[in-house]
């Protein structure tokens, strides 16, 4: 068994996760477990999520490459200062112009202990 996570984004662009149990028949779980880096059978089970999820690809593609201050704490669900403050000492990438990257928020979330959450 393991946990599945579903996504979901409201209209403004801000999502929240939501949790089902789910009996592994098929021990996907062990294999991603034995292999982390095995990107081919996460990318199998991210399209298998999205295929049983409500979430349409039009709704996860609307959030934008490029977020300011506070759509960056929103997209990470922390407090605007937080960010702020981990932005500035270069503990979470952002442009010189003080914009945050999606794509280097993913790696950051994927890579990075948790620790200050609101």
């Amino acid at each position: 068994s393991y946990l599945e996570y579903r996504i979901v984004i409201g209209k403004d662009g801000v999502f929240s996760i939501v949790a089902n149990l789910v009996v592994d028949k098929e021990d996907y779980f062990g294999k991603i477990k034995a292999d982390i880096t095995d990107t081919a059978m996460r990318d199998h089970l991210t399209k298998k999520s999205m295929a049983d999820s409500d979430i349409s690809r039009e709704a996860i593609e609307k959030i934008p490459e490029i977020m300011d201050l506070k759509r960056a704490a929103d997209y990470l669900d922390v407090s605007v200062s937080w960010l702020e403050k981990k932005g500035g000492s270069g503990e979470i990438p952002r442009t010189r112009h003080k914009k945050y990257r999606k794509t280097d928020l993913d790696i950051w979330m994927n890579s990075s202990p948790r620790k200050g959450r609101r």
